[in-house]
């Protein structure tokens, strides 16, 4: 049921909707694939469980939730689930051409955006600069071309290379990871990224934008161009998703689960949520 507030991105007293930060499809398609809950694994005390948590809270109106959908969520979605433009299969990654990466761009920034502003506890790792906070909500609600020199977005899509290959592609897109904030020392100019993972994409927004030289990276979304690379990125290289899994593994160990042991395995995980 709908409650009535300020609406958080039009400004407007209207009836507010649950919301998504990570829109609501991504969930239903991976509770739907493990008989309408998934399996959380928290890095806090909580024991191993089922969940049928989507991350949601009344946030914005029905008109604003239209438009983000409409505008962005919609195409760029199809987009990481192989719709609405051309790609193929590399050693480099997946090659996309005919893309609009303005729309791609802005679906990323607006879940940065709704995850900074949500109160739930999923996206407690989320941080925004205040000045950005309203630039991006301005920028989101009127639909405004970022300069790339503001923010940077990359992705990468996640595969197993180890040698077990204990995870397939499939089961890798049922992770939803939450949140987590990363500091890059290693840049001319400090900067901090925020991590997202879900349908098998692991995702960066950098807080300040990288530099020239960088953007042009395969990954790297650039709203001028219609072709991008992405490349791969291997599971166990994402040291806080492994750090993830290893405390999840711990808590089966001691039987701080409330998993029945033959209904589930470590691998078949379809929802984390992740702290730095």
């Amino acid at each position: 049921m709908p409650e009535t507030g300020k609406c958080k991105l039009c400004n407007k007293q209207k009836d507010l909707q649950l919301s998504h930060a990570v829109g609501d499809s991504v969930f239903k398609k991976v509770f739907r694939t493990n008989s309408g809950k998934a399996i959380s694994i928290t890095s806090g005390d909580e024991g191993i469980g089922y969940c049928s948590d989507s991350w949601a809270e009344h946030q914005l109106c029905a008109d604003c939730e239209k438009l983000l959908n409409s505008e962005y969520e919609k195409y760029s979605l199809g987009v990481l689930r192989g719709q609405n433009c051309t790609f193929s299969r590399s050693n480099l990654g997946l090659s996309f051409s005919g893309l609009d990466q303005h729309k791609l761009v802005m679906y990323f920034l607006s879940i940065y955006w709704r995850a900074a502003n949500s109160g739930h506890p999923a996206y407690k790792n989320v941080v925004i600069l205040e000045q950005d906070n309203e630039y991006l909500r301005n920028a989101i609600f009127r639909n405004l071309k970022i300069p790339s020199r503001k923010f940077s977005v990359k992705v990468s899509r996640v595969i197993d290379l180890s040698e077990s290959k204990g995870f397939t592609s499939e089961s890798i897109k049922e992770f939803i990871v939450s949140p987590f904030c990363r500091i890059h020392e290693d840049h001319k100019v400090n900067n901090i990224s925020v991590c997202f993972m879900f349908e098998g994409f692991f995702i960066e927004v950098y807080i300040k934008a990288l530099t020239m030289k960088e953007r042009k990276k395969y990954g790297v979304l650039s709203k001028a161009k219609s072709t991008l690379v992405i490349p791969y990125l291997n599971l166990f290289d994402i040291e806080e998703i492994v750090d993830l899994m290893v405390t999840g593994y711990g808590k089966h160990i001691e039987g701080n689960s409330r998993i029945k042991a033959n209904k589930s395995r470590q691998k078949d995980a379809s929802k984390a949520g992740a702290s730095a």
